[in-house]
């Protein structure tokens, strides 16, 4: 599949590894707030219908104080404005514009129906939940 892409700065999505499931997103602007700090990855993408954007944070971001604001920021097919990344300041210790602030990753999305029942069929029910089958 070929997603197409705007990026004036040339800041294009890149895998860290072939076999890696999300490409890494680079910082080409920064903008801060008392409520935020916000990076601009430099590009817009032209997502096909049928399939989504997922922006996530790396891995490295235990090794910062900042926490991606909404956990996961769904990019919808008719989104066509720049991608930024949202965090909220937790300390000091921030990325630089230039540094990998974040992984995106496109995926198929499914239109589903939902049907109003007045009971689920409970025979594989799991019960519990939040870590009820072990820690």
């Amino acid at each position: 599949m070929i997603i197409r892409i705007n990026s004036e700065s040339n800041n294009i999505p890149k895998k860290g590894n072939a076999t890696d499931a999300a490409y890494d997103c680079t910082a080409v602007s920064v903008n801060e707030t008392d409520d935020y700090i916000e990076y601009g990855l430099g590009f817009s993408l032209e997502i096909p219908k049928g399939f989504a954007g997922f922006i996530y944070p790396r891995s490295s971001i235990s090794k910062y104080d900042l926490i991606l604001c909404n956990s996961v920021g769904v990019i919808d097919s008719g989104f066509r404005d720049e991608l930024k990344a949202r965090f909220k300041r937790t300390g000091s210790k921030i990325y630089e514009v230039g540094n990998k602030v974040c992984q995106l990753i496109i995926a198929p999305i499914y239109n589903i129906e939902f049907e109003q029942v007045n009971e689920l069929d409970l025979q594989n029910d799991r019960k519990g939940g939040f870590g009820s089958t072990g820690i």
